[in-house]
């Protein structure tokens, strides 16, 4: 039991996310998120973050695409996963319409794209591919890929992956028109480096304005670094939980949250209420966000193609506050929310940690009893 539950502690999660933040690149739908415009979820379950079918559970997870577009993808660890081990790669796949691949497919067939056929956007070692990722999310921009269609995907239904060594990964799925253009010459991609001009706050979008009720609804338990033990919001009211985007793209609100007993005791995190005042800025083709720091622990609120509001927990060290979206036409039961309290693994090491230290302390003062005999 000790042995797997240090496994289990060893696991990291990945995520796809919809926009890649590189200019002028078109978002795409990712298969295990939750709606059309979000971000993937967090996951270790395979190369489609555990998400079978293609286009999701929807159906409707895909993107319309020709050949010769390029496809921009986005990944990244949660916090607190680090290893030397880490890297990411690209896998392709496609399948006849109406039948595209599944992840066991994208789990049979294992062949990686050969160095060269994707261009390397962003990685902690310029143009590696792999892409080593030992520092995990310290990597702030995240790993972030750029593929051609090619011409042999003319009408079919395919599939790219990106994945770190362990098969961890997410989906982007493609519906690939039947039209082949004369000429299919990628236009050359900016260099990431190079600082991309972008819309000022006086060009924030005013269809991005409005108001987001949290109604207890779509959240991600995977997010955390410990599955399913997560501090989150409880409910919607016009004094919490309840957020408002101006004109000018100033987001303002009272994040309320619940905090399981065991996340208050092993980690301090208290059930507290936060003030939001955050400017917005541009984060994206489709996407404004700003960061706020909520007992210690970074969130980045988004807004994301003018009607959703995705707040995802960033930090690098133990993400202990879920994720989760509120939509603007949301709608629920207004019903208070428990905190997700299934926190089992991180019960095991502040046990782990109170024993160690008690442990190491006894050894010291034996250590000095015995100089003292002498």
């Amino acid at each position: 039991m000790l042995i797997l539950l240090n496994f289990l502690l060893a696991q990291a999660h990945v995520r796809m996310f919809y926009d890649s933040s590189i200019a002028s690149a078109t978002p795409h739908a990712i298969r295990n998120s939750g709606t059309t415009t979000g971000n993937g979820g967090m996951s270790t379950a395979g190369p489609c973050g555990g998400a079978e079918a293609w286009g999701g559970t929807s159906g409707n997870q895909f993107t319309d695409a020709s050949v010769g577009d390029r496809v921009a993808l986005k990944i990244q660890y949660n916090g607190g996963h680090k290893s030397a081990e880490n890297q990411f790669t690209v896998r392709w796949k496609c399948g006849t319409q109406s039948a595209g691949p599944t992840e066991t497919d994208m789990k049979a067939d294992d062949t990686l794209l050969a160095e060269g056929v994707c261009s390397v956007l962003s990685c902690p070692t310029a143009n590696a591919y792999p892409c080593p990722a030992a520092d995990g999310n310290n990597f702030e921009p995240g790993y972030i890929f750029e593929c051609t269609i090619p011409n042999e995907a003319a009408g079919q239904y395919c599939t790219y992956s990106v994945l770190d060594q362990r098969e961890w990964g997410g989906c982007v799925d493609l519906r690939v028109s039947n039209t082949i253009p004369e000429s299919t010459m990628p236009e050359a991609t900016p260099d990431p480096n190079t600082p991309q001009e972008t819309p000022g706050i006086e060009e924030f979008p005013s269809s991005f304005t409005g108001t987001f009720k949290f109604y207890g609804a779509d959240i991600d338990e995977t997010s955390p670094k410990y599955e399913s033990c997560c501090c989150t919001m409880d409910e919607g009211s016009t004094s919490k939980n309840t957020f408002e985007v101006s004109e000018t793209g100033l987001l303002t609100g009272n994040f309320n949250i619940v905090c399981p007993a065991a996340v208050t005791t092993a980690r301090g995190l208290q059930s507290s209420a936060t003030n939001l005042n955050i400017q917005l800025t541009y984060g994206g083709v489709v996407s404004w966000k700003g960061e706020a720091m909520i007992q210690g622990q970074e969130m980045t609120f988004e807004v994301v193609d003018g009607d959703t509001l995705y707040y995802s927990n960033t930090g690098k060290a133990e993400p202990m506050i879920c994720d989760g979206y509120i939509r603007q036409d949301g709608t629920g039961s207004g019903d208070v929310l428990t905190a997700p309290d299934q926190c089992e693994t991180l019960e095991f090491v502040y046990s782990r940690d109170l024993w160690n230290g008690v442990s190491s302390w006894s050894v010291v003062c034996l250590f000095v009893l015995m100089l003292a005999s002498f």
